[in-house]
């Protein structure tokens, strides 16, 4: 399982088209939207942390003392 997932949402004649991307580091977002439709329709990109290897509950707090 790659650690997080791009959700990026195009805007078409038909309506919006959503593509969902699975990486392991958030640079190879860059390229999949260079490689993607023109990016002027791009509508929103979303990125969520899909592997929580510490603890889904982990708090910035927490997180400096560790």
């Amino acid at each position: 399982m790659k650690r997080w997932q791009a959700t990026i949402k195009y805007r078409s004649e038909a309506g919006s088209v959503e593509e969902t991307h699975e990486v392991e580091e958030l640079n190879e977002i860059h390229d999949i939207v260079e490689a993607g439709y023109h990016w002027d329709c791009l509508i929103d990109l979303r990125v969520e942390r899909v592997n929580h290897s510490v603890s889904p509950t982990l708090t910035i707090e927490a997180a400096a003392q560790l």
